[in-house]
């Protein structure tokens, strides 16, 4: 098999790297008796990849051999967020059939389809979290690719409970590093923890990326944890990138936990950022030791959007409402500071139960300025 390698068409033999023969090695035989309709030893693989290492080509691969070579009626699906990501593994296709004639003679390579020509055995649906659709088959294989990118966590879920309907089927769930505290996270967790899964993360710059061009592209990118999530596979906050993640790390003691009650000399002053939609929401308390000089955070906590009765994402306001007052009572707060943007009706709610609210604007030049050099 001939693939369009970093050095140019080349024979795939010759220029496989080991963490990819170790992949192969350990999903070829699943391949072969879900192909035969036998029962695979290991029927679920979690591949996981930095930028630029093979994942979409090697699963463009794992396709085609299945559409190829069947034997019996089979069905693969491979879903992704939404079209140019799903699309992705199908351009590998089509390069890899280019560089291969002979396919050309077995395969039939549609818009959203890949299907065999000879006896139409087998086929490929690509299917995308943004397209309408049931999805609703029950595929032999079933593969989930960039799973880091993937919103619609129902897409995800209804792919999942389809191939759990296939006792011999298949799943492949193939990504980059994504975020934490995220869905694909968890289920990153579940499969390194669940001896069903078989794991196989790579995570380094592959080998035939050029260490200049690494060393160049480090300079472009203005986020650092967005470099090394990209091309060393760190799974990181993505709440931000004004500061380099591992800094904002060192700013924190893991083994302290939340003060429940005020202390002897501190005052507390506390701070809302109030989104309503699309945004979370945050607050925190700070502790303030004047004769000290010491300040401490004493009490964090962050709301998601979440989807009401009629399907629309908000932020549960009554709920961060009651905690404000709640920790205003225990703290004795001496004041909110809260942007007036988002948070101005609720602000005359608190302030009409006796919670001090100062108005404090995020888009002031004046305050954005004095936080700069305070």
């Amino acid at each position: 098999l001939i693939i369009p390698s970093a050095n140019g068409p080349e024979l795939f033999e010759n220029c496989i790297a080991d963490f990819q023969l170790e992949c192969f090695r350990e999903l070829a035989p699943a391949l072969h008796a879900v192909r035969d309709g036998v029962m695979p030893k290991d029927r679920r693989f979690w591949i996981e990849r930095t930028k630029k290492a093979s994942k979409d080509n090697d699963l463009a691969i794992c396709s085609l051999w299945l559409t190829t070579f069947p034997v019996r009626p089979f069905l693969t699906q491979v879903g992704a967020a939404d079209k140019k990501q799903a699309g992705i593994v199908k351009r590998r296709a089509n390069d890899i059939v280019h560089y291969n004639p002979w396919l050309d003679d077995y395969i039939d390579l549609q818009i959203y389809t890949i299907k065999n020509k000879i006896n139409g055995l087998a086929s490929v649906e690509i299917l995308s979290a943004d397209i309408a659709g049931a999805h609703g088959e029950t595929p032999d294989v079933l593969i989930i690719n960039e799973l880091s990118h993937v919103q619609k966590w129902e897409f995800v879920q209804n792919l999942l409970s389809n191939a759990a309907g296939v006792p011999r089927g298949l799943v492949l769930i193939a990504t980059n590093a994504g975020y934490k505290g995220t869905k694909p996270e968890l289920q990153r967790n579940n499969a390194i923890e669940n001896k069903n899964w078989k794991t196989f993360i790579y995570s380094k710059p592959a080998p035939w990326i050029n260490p200049s061009d690494l060393e160049d592209e480090e300079k472009r990118e203005s986020s650092k944890s967005r470099f090394r999530r990209l091309w060393y596979g760190e799974w990181i906050s993505g709440t931000g990138d004004a500061f380099d993640e591992m800094d904002i790390d060192r700013c924190f003691n893991k083994t302290t936990v939340p003060l429940e009650n005020p202390e002897k000399g501190w005052i507390y002053i506390a701070g809302l950022d109030l989104g309503v939609k699309h945004d979370h929401s945050g607050l925190v308390v700070l502790g303030v030791h004047i004769n000290e000089r010491k300040l401490k955070i004493v009490r964090m906590k962050a709301w998601e959007p979440e989807k009401n009765l009629s399907g629309k994402s908000e932020i549960d306001l009554i709920d961060v409402e009651e905690e404000c007052i709640k920790l205003w009572k225990t703290f004795k707060i001496s004041w909110f500071g809260f942007d007036p943007f988002q948070a101005a009706l609720m602000s005359q709610r608190l302030v009409k139960k006796g919670v001090p609210m100062r108005e404090v604007s995020f888009a002031s030049s004046t305050n954005l300025t004095a936080m700069a050099v305070s």
